[in-house]
């Protein structure tokens, strides 16, 4: 009896550990399968979240692109409008100064010769109307342009401040005698018949006896034929402009001339402009009869001195 039971005993607890065995494996089968199945859902969650963000970044990208395109064309837009702008308050100065240049000069002229005391009252108020004409002028050009950065008003001002000190005219300079002091060859490029003899006169009283042309192909055409001193250039010609001209002549002649600027524009950043193109100095019409005379001391005595261009 005892011997059966310990037989059976045993047989239990045989069994009892191996199906302790087999609960265990069923049940690390199960937890490891439970695992692997939060695994993968967890990585399915995981690559949708991945695909989603790319999906996010890729449209991100595209409306960063479009943004950035949609700012340089607004870029682009806004150097038009201010290119035109510029543009156009540079034609409506030059239009217009290059008219009053002419009423100016010649009342200047005028007011020299023989006349009445009456006479000489009619002149001078012609001369003092076309003075306040151009100053209304450059009013409504600021007035009509105010968002420009720098505006036309500014420039004009400085440069009628700078005239203002040579419309009383030295005549103990504005001799014949001058150019025996400074002899040079002088040529006027200007499309303008008012202006070019204005300018001529001007020089004829300093004993002068300037060739002139009527645009920047007849300019280069006569510098290449023959050597002049100083070239008195209109920035704004027919058929080739003033910068374009400077641009030829430093790149293809051998003796260069001294290149004074003339224009009736008067946007700030002109005469930095003429500078870069390669022209020498500048002045803006009305040109008065003292500030050329400056002018033509100054780069007399330059090229006097052995002047050499760098």
């Amino acid at each position: 009896m005892n011997h059966l039971l310990r037989t059976y005993t045993d047989v239990f607890l045989f069994l009892s550990f191996w199906q302790i065995i087999w609960f265990n494996l069923s049940a690390l089968f199960i937890i490891i399968t439970a695992g692997i199945a939060i695994y993968r859902i967890q990585l399915k969650a995981f690559r949708e979240r991945n695909l989603d963000l790319r999906a996010k970044v890729e449209e991100y990208k595209e409306l960063l692109e479009y943004a950035d395109k949609a700012k340089a064309l607004a870029l682009e837009s806004a150097a038009v409008v201010k290119r035109t702008n510029d543009l156009l308050i540079s034609q409506i100065s030059h239009q217009i100064r290059t008219s009053i240049n002419g009423v100016i000069g010649m009342a200047g002229f005028l007011s020299e010769t023989s006349l009445s005391s009456e006479q000489i009252e009619s002149v001078n108020t012609i001369r003092k109307s076309s003075e306040m004409l151009l100053k209304s002028t450059d009013e409504l050009i600021k007035n009509d342009f105010t968002k420009l950065p720098k505006n036309l008003l500014e420039a004009t001002f400085q440069n009628q401040q700078k005239n203002s000190e040579t419309k009383k005219i030295d005549k103990k300079k504005v001799t014949e005698d001058f150019c025996k002091k400074f002899p040079l060859t002088i040529l006027i490029a200007e499309d303008d018949a008012i202006n070019q003899q204005i300018i001529i006169k001007i020089l004829n009283r300093l004993g002068y006896n300037p060739d002139r042309v009527n645009n920047g192909k007849e300019a280069l055409e006569i510098v290449s034929e023959k050597n002049y001193d100083i070239i008195l250039l209109d920035s704004v010609m027919p058929v080739m402009n003033g910068f374009e001209v400077t641009r030829m002549i430093r790149l293809c002649l051998d003796a260069q001339p001294i290149i004074i600027a003339m224009t009736a524009s008067a946007l700030e950043g002109d005469r930095e402009k003429c500078l870069h193109a390669g022209m020498d100095d500048y002045m803006s019409k009305p040109v008065y009869v003292n500030e050329l005379v400056s002018m033509l001391e100054k780069w007399a005595a330059i090229e006097k001195n052995n002047f050499v261009r760098t």
